[in-house]
């Protein structure tokens, strides 16, 4: 006897394998131990993965778009550089060499060059990049230490006022550290989002930089926003080699 099911909550499932029931849920489990069958759905994420830009490659491109390029670069220098162990640098590297945004040059220890410069680069690696945004906080606390963020940042590249309520950035590394900063989920006079790279890396003063402000705000439906967002990247200033 097999029993079928279309839809079984997982503790369920956990008390049938411990019972060692015979059940099937179509398209996803087959579990017969009187056969000797144990077949269940492999869920393939890496494609999914391939597809998301790592934070640090994410990072490491708008470091070279605005602050210093990063062409004769090392793998292990680059991980001092930006704090990181040298695995996740290596793997972000990977990740942009197989994209075809970055090129490996060398032998022995191989050094980064950028494939294209400037606002060439930037669209080419738009389409592959996720807002730097990943979780929104809430805090009573000032935290004038970290950048200015979200709209609150857009007053000192554009035309647009500042929000009643202000937008501070910060790294989920530093929310990890810091488990008593009186973060809120929903509540507090000052909005936090969380990065999943170092705003501190690529700011500029006090104030987050224009890439990656772009990048958390282009999904915004304000017209307004919309508006001072082109107006933004029109007036970025772009590195070259």
């Amino acid at each position: 006897v097999v029993v079928a099911m279309e839809n079984v909550v997982s503790y369920h499932i956990s008390r049938m394998i411990d019972l060692a029931v015979n059940f099937i849920i179509p398209d996803k489990l087959i579990y017969v131990p009187t056969l000797l069958i144990y077949l269940r759905e492999v869920k393939d994420t890496r494609k999914l993965d391939d597809e998301v830009m790592p934070g640090i490659a994410q990072c490491l491109l708008l470091f070279h778009l605005q602050r210093k390029s990063l062409k004769g670069w090392t793998t292990r220098e680059l991980a001092e550089k930006f704090d990181m162990s040298y695995a996740s640098m290596n793997r972000a590297i990977r990740w942009l060499n197989v994209k075809g945004l970055v090129e490996l040059e060398g032998v022995k220890e191989k050094t980064l060059k950028m494939v294209g410069n400037g606002k060439e680069l930037w669209e080419k690696a738009m389409p592959l990049m996720l807002s730097p945004v990943e979780r929104i906080l809430y805090t009573d606390e000032q935290l004038e230490e970290k950048p200015i963020a979200g709209e609150s940042a857009l007053e000192s590249y554009t035309m647009l006022s500042t929000p009643e309520v202000p937008c501070k950035a910060v790294s989920k590394v530093w929310v990890a550290e810091h488990p008593k900063a009186m973060l809120n989920k929903n509540y507090g006079e000052c909005r936090v989002e969380v990065w999943r790279y170092d705003p501190m890396l690529l700011a500029k003063g006090n104030v987050v930089d224009p890439l990656s402000l772009y990048l958390s705000l282009q999904s915004n439906e304000d017209e307004r926003v919309r508006i001072e967002l082109r107006n933004l990247i029109n007036n970025v200033k772009w590195l070259e080699d």
